[in-house]
């Protein structure tokens, strides 16, 4: 169960709404039966923790405390009325009160009744002997004895469905059938349940984990009554706006809340802070990246800087040694830049990363030791001449 939290397109339909019903109250009108008379509110006596009668005989809980504040709101006179849900919603349709401070909407009882705002979602626990496997879900219903409040909005569900339901006088009741093994299943209010499984010290039960049922929970007014309907939504909306109606969920309802928080619940609250962390930590991932992207570049610019460099050297060495390079006729040598001359090999061991060896070739060998040639013993391999 939780307070409804108002979603934007919720707030702008029931802002629309909200404003068309309350023109009514500029035209003179009566709220209730008689003008000037006390609002006759009624209490359903057996539904902890939303609404019940303590041991003074005084209505308590949620809804009770949230419509005194909106009673206080709206500068209304009430009178409190408790009395069993059967009873009390036959002196609703008797005329005998004029609002109810939680009631399930539905479109069938729309057709008689009018509804305020949703101050709450009430969600039904189906609930099994312990130990018990053969029911999990809505679908292992079909045959079975199923125990729930007569005129509860789940009872008309089921007996809508075609099920074979045992209306009990109240939540309570359908929990004893089932523990005393007279029904099968029982489905009942789910925080109604966790708050009388703490009070009751039942052990021999257990809760079906799936929600059923999910619905809007309401005050519930005499259809018609539009300019009631519009002070009891004008009212909803400045409870919520100053914290009265989260002040009074977090006290009645809240701590049953944290101690059966459904997953999909936990996960559904938790999910902005999931993104936002989520959200947080991509971007961070991003920057580090970037960072590394870029230190990368740097690395490799400077890599390819330096071997520019040494391009740019080699290709200068290279330029030195093209052209024309005067070489003597005679013995070969060549003129430097500064007008020297030297041995060809000296010259291009400057200008070139080169060492040179020395040896004779077949022609300098026969000019230079002619009996080796006379002998035979020079390889015949022919010079070939540049001209």
């Amino acid at each position: 169960m939780r307070v409804l939290r108002f979603p934007l397109h919720f707030r702008a339909a029931s802002l629309v709404k909200y404003l068309l019903l309350s023109l009514f109250l500029l035209f003179p009108c009566t709220i209730s039966a008689q003008e000037g008379a006390r609002l006759r509110v009624g209490v359903d006596a057996n539904f902890p923790p939303f609404e019940w009668v303590d041991s003074s005989g005084q209505p308590q809980g949620y809804t009770v405390e949230l419509f005194r504040a909106v009673a206080k709101s709206q500068q209304l006179e009430v009178e409190f009325h408790a009395m069993g849900w059967q009873e009390l919603r036959a002196a609703f349709e008797r005329g005998e009160i004029d609002v109810m401070t939680g009631m399930a909407s539905s479109e069938r009882r729309l057709k008689k009744v009018d509804f305020s705002i949703p101050h709450s979602t009430l969600t039904y626990s189906l609930l099994t002997r312990a130990g018990d496997q053969s029911i999990r879900s809505e679908r292992d219903l079909p045959g079975r004895k199923i125990s729930a409040e007569q005129g509860d909005i789940l009872f008309e569900y089921l007996v809508g469905q075609g099920l074979k339901v045992h209306g009990a006088v109240s939540p309570r009741e359908a929990i004893q059938k089932l523990s005393e093994g007279s029904v099968d299943c029982a489905v009942i209010p789910k925080l109604m349940w966790l708050s009388y499984q703490k009070s009751s010290g039942i052990k021999n039960l257990q809760v079906v984990p799936s929600e059923l049922f999910p619905t809007r929970f309401c005050f519930a007014v005499q259809k018609g009554n539009n300019p009631l309907l519009a002070k009891l939504n004008e009212g909803l909306f400045l409870a919520k706006q100053n914290g009265s109606m989260d002040a009074l969920h977090g006290h009645y309802l809240g701590s049953l809340e944290a101690a059966e928080l459904p997953l999909k619940v936990a996960i559904r609250r938790a999910l902005p802070s999931v993104l936002m962390v989520t959200l947080v930590l991509g971007l961070l991932a991003i920057l580090l990246w970037s960072l590394a992207l870029r230190r990368a570049v740097r690395l490799k610019t400077a890599v390819l800087e330096t071997t520019i460099e040494e391009l740019e050297r080699a290709l200068a060495e290279v330029k030195q040694l093209s052209g024309l390079i005067p070489m003597c006729a005679g013995c070969k040598k060549i003129r430097d830049d500064g007008g020297y001359w030297e041995a060809v090999e000296g010259y291009l061991s400057r200008h070139l990363e080169a060492q040179f060896t020395h040896g004779l070739c077949p022609d300098c060998v026969a000019v230079y030791f002619p009996d080796m040639k006379r002998a035979g013993s020079i390889p015949s391999t022919p010079s070939k001449v540049i001209e």
